[in-house]
Formats: C-alpha cells, sequence, structure tokens
C-alpha cells in the first residue's frame, strides 16, 4: 500500500448522519422509547480526535443518534475499522448492538455496547 492510498482520507461508510445528536449509553439504556433490551442496529463506526483523546461511537440510522462509546472501547472499534469483513457486514445491515451496564468495584454503575448478530429474512 502506498503512503498517498493509505493516508489520504476516504469515507468509509457513505451514510448521512446530518443532524445525528451524540447519545450517552446511560441516557439511552434509560429512554423509555428504547429501554433496556433494545437492539440498535449499526450502519457505521468511528474513531475521532477531540479535545480529550480519542474517543468512539456508532451511528444508527433507525435510531437516528450516534451512541458515545467509553474509551476502553477506542480499540474495538479500531480493530472493527481494520477488518474489511467487519465493515462489509456492517454496511450489509448485520450488526447491531446492545447497551449492557456494568458495575466497578465500587459499586459505580458505568454502560458499555455488547454486539449483536442481525438475521436478515432471505
Amino acid at each position: 500500500m502506498s503512503l498517498a492510498s493509505k493516508y489520504n482520507y476516504t469515507r468509509t461508510f457513505n451514510i448521512s448522519t446530518e443532524g445525528f445528536p451524540y447519545r450517552k449509553l446511560k441516557e439511552a439504556y434509560n429512554d423509555p422509547a428504547y429501554g433496556p433490551d433494545a437492539i440498535y442496529p449499526i450502519d457505521a463506526v468511528y474513531v475521532r480526535d477531540g479535545k480529550y483523546g480519542e474517543s468512539a461511537s456508532v451511528a444508527s440510522v433507525a435510531n437516528r443518534c450516534f451512541l458515545s462509546l467509553p474509551n476502553h472501547q477506542v480499540n474495538m472499534i479500531k480493530a472493527i475499522l481494520d477488518d474489511q469483513d467487519a465493515i462489509q457486514d456492517i454496511k450489509n445491515g448485520r450488526v447491531g448492538c446492545r447497551i449492557v451496564p456494568w458495575n466497578d468495584a465500587k459499586g459505580n454503575t458505568f454502560y458499555k455496547i455488547e454486539w449483536v448478530d442481525i438475521e436478515l429474512p432471505y
């Protein structure tokens, strides 16, 4: 791979996310419109640099939002972006996520996503 092809920006996911708000996982998990058992179809994954370093998010067109992921999931999203099969599965509508709470040793509740395979009707 040449330097130009490696570092020139190409858009991995061709979806419109104009106007999509960023939602915290806790907010989405507690939203009565979706609830804790909701499965969010994933249409894109992103890693971006910000004021506090790298952060990751997933985009759901069906839910018209980005879900902001915790920092410990940035490397997982980077691995997905390096995996052409995973990217193709996302583009084909085969990937979703659910929000899962977890507690630290002090009993504080945090949230992360868990991947879900979406079976398409054929």
